[in-house]
């Protein structure tokens, strides 16, 4: 096997939605293709032999976001298949049965992103985990802030690799200025203590000031520091600290850490704010927000209106076709109602069979014929849950304001509500006619 560490990254695979497996142990294939499938949003390739990558390589061209691949394989078993995939451009990962120092250190010179032990239980757990972080690391970008060039270049390997765009900045100024300017796109940030202008714990301590220690991962390095320095980093607020001639491995475990924390911490928001069946904002959200969207009307005076909708006979619904059967129903609701939405629109699902929308820039005179056509919309649908095909009515209550306050729209277009369920429901009621 030729080695070379030198060989150019990946190209760009933004839009590539496939992973190409190669292992020819059909017990390992079967239960890795099984999660990579269940757990990642990305299709699956399985073949057994370097032959046969070299054909799906021919077929799938750029689909392929990156390969996995054991190290030894019938046709190719000195490691061929990755100087081939390596030759292609394909950002892989390896995986063998049997590490041992001298393979350990002979891979590790490899432009690869990883290399995983098949004999450790939790290798499955590993490599699906460090997939999605592959796939969400697409959408952010990396910032190295180092005087050096010759570190920039090492750590700007390692974030390439694992699918960061990668930013360069060789002083705590220029740092400070593309934190601001990329505000929120840097997910990561790796920051040397011993810089001409600024020494790095100071830097940490000021950028905190404009990037969050939920949304951005801040992590110490260094050459020469003290035992003492991983303390004054991660006492003044960063997320880590590695030594630069930390092991390769080490860094990206520990950048990977980090990124699981930041993606738990946004798993926690979701859920605070959205309602976990239909993915709709929940009521908690929608009150603060669209407090914030009534001011700003108020004052530029802009009209708006408030809609609450609900499903005509809901209970009948559950009671008759099973509550999975009324889930569905809730879930296409939110869908023909999103498909509604303009870029200013606020919607939330309230609870239940209920859901509220503030409109913004809706005249009087005009919404009634929107929301007739929404009510209109749902009423010509058909619901497929699976063993039924279900067809439903909504009601929906209307106050064009602004009002005298948000909370006061509300109340009114739930009056409105009631009101056309006491009319026949399948109707919009608005109020003052």
């Amino acid at each position: 096997m030729t080695v070379h560490p030198t060989s150019p990254l990946p190209p760009d695979r933004s839009e590539a939605d496939t992973i190409l497996l190669i292992e020819n142990a059909a017990f390992f294939t079967r239960i890795l293709k099984q999660r990579l499938l269940a757990e990642t949003p990305f299709r699956v390739v399985a073949v057994a032999s370097r032959t046969a990558a070299a054909a799906a390589l021919a077929r799938e061209g750029k689909q392929i976001f990156l390969a996995l691949t054991n190290l030894v394989l019938p046709d190719a078993s000195d490691g061929e298949v990755v100087e081939m995939l390596i030759g292609h451009h394909i950002p892989c990962i390896v995986f063998t049965g049997h590490v041992s120092e001298e393979l350990r250190a002979r891979i590790l010179q490899l432009p690869i992103i990883d290399y995983v032990s098949k004999r450790h239980d939790s290798c499955v757990d590993y490599l699906t985990t460090l997939i999605n972080h592959l796939h969400r690391n697409r959408r952010y970008q990396a910032l190295i802030v180092d005087d050096s060039p010759t570190a920039r270049s090492h750590f700007g390997t390692i974030l390439s690799r694992m699918m960061f765009r990668v930013l360069e900045a060789d002083s705590g100024d220029a740092a400070t200025r593309m934190i601001k300017l990329h505000s929120g796109t840097i997910r990561v940030v790796l920051v040397d203590y011993a810089m001409e202008d600024v020494d790095g714990v100071e830097w940490v301590r000021e950028a905190r000031h404009i990037t969050k220690a939920d949304e951005t991962a801040i992590i110490g390095i260094s050459g020469t520091g003290s035992p003492a320095l991983a303390a004054a980093f991660l006492k003044n607020g960063a997320s880590d600290y590695v030594a630069k001639n930390a092991l390769r491995e080490e860094i990206l475990v520990r950048i990977l850490l980090n990124l699981d924390r930041l993606h738990y911490i946004e798993e926690l928001k979701h859920a605070a704010a959205h309602d976990f069946l239909t993915g709709l904002h929940n009521r908690r959200y929608f009150y603060p927000e669209a407090e914030r969207l009534y001011a700003n009307a108020v004052r530029e005076g802009i009209p708006l209106a408030v809609a609450m909708i609900d499903i005509d006979h809901f209970k009948k619904i559950n009671d008759t076709h099973g509550h999975h059967a009324g889930d569905m129903v809730l879930k296409q609701l939110a869908i023909i109602l999103q498909r509604r939405l303009r870029d200013s629109d606020l919607l939330a699902r309230f609870g239940g069979e209920e859901f509220c929308l503030l409109a913004m820039g809706v005249e009087r005179q005009d919404a009634a014929a929107l929301f007739e056509q929404i009510r209109r919309q749902v009423a010509d649908s058909v619901i497929d849950t699976g063993t039924n095909e279900i067809r439903i009515t909504i009601s929906i209550g209307v106050c064009c304001g602004p009002a005298d306050g948000l909370e006061r729209m509300v109340s009114l277009a739930d009056d409105c509500l009631y009101q056309a369920k006491r009319d026949g429901r399948n109707r919009i009621c608005c109020d003052g006619g």
